[in-house]
C-alpha cells in the first residue's frame, strides 16, 4: 500500500487472536511478505530493505488509537485494482461466474470507478457498466 520506493512509510495493523492462557515466551504468529509492481508497466519490483516491527497489545484503546485512516483509500485502491485485473483475466477465459464474483467484490468496495482517460479527462463508470462490457460474451444473441 503506497509508494515504498518514493520513501512513503505505511502502517498496517492486523488483529491476531491468541489463547489467553499462552505461556510461551515466543512463537511464530505471523508471516509477512511484501510484493510490489511498477504502476505503469506492471513489472514485478523487488523493494529495497524494509523495516518492520510488530507489537502486541491487549488494550482496545491503544489499538483504536493506532488506526491509520489515511491509508484506507490506498488499501481500497489496491484491492479494487487486483480484483479488476482478476475479473478481466476471468472474462478473457470466458468464466462469467468468476468474473461476476470478482466484480461483486469491486462493487462492494467502490460501486463507481473513477479513472483518467487517454485524453487526460477524469471519467467515471459504474461497476455495472463495466460488467456489461466485460461479460458481453455471456449475453445470448437475439
Amino acid at each position: 500500500v503506497g509508494d515504498l520506493e518514493g520513501g512513503r512509510s505505511t502502517k498496517v495493523v492486523t488483529r491476531l487472536r491468541v489463547p489467553t492462557s499462552w505461556s510461551e515466551r515466543s512463537t511464530d504468529v505471523a508471516r509477512i511478505s511484501v510484493r510490489a509492481s511498477e504502476a505503469r508497466t506492471g513489472v514485478a519490483h523487488e523493494p529495497t530493505a524494509i523495516a518492520l516491527a510488530i507489537g502486541l497489545t491487549t488494550s482496545r484503546d491503544e489499538v483504536l488509537a493506532s488506526v491509520a485512516h489515511d491509508v484506507r483509500r490506498d488499501l481500497e485502491d489496491s484491492q479494487v485494482a487486483e480484483a479488476l485485473a482478476h475479473a478481466r483475466a476471468l472474462a478473457r477465459r470466458r468464466d462469467a461466474d468468476g468474473c461476476r464474483a470478482a466484480l461483486a467484490f469491486v462493487r462492494k468496495v467502490r460501486p463507481t470507478l473513477e479513472y483518467t482517460a487517454a485524453d487526460g479527462k477524469t471519467e467515471r463508470m459504474s461497476v455495472d457498466e463495466l460488467s456489461n462490457d466485460l461479460l458481453w460474451f455471456s449475453v445470448p444473441n437475439p
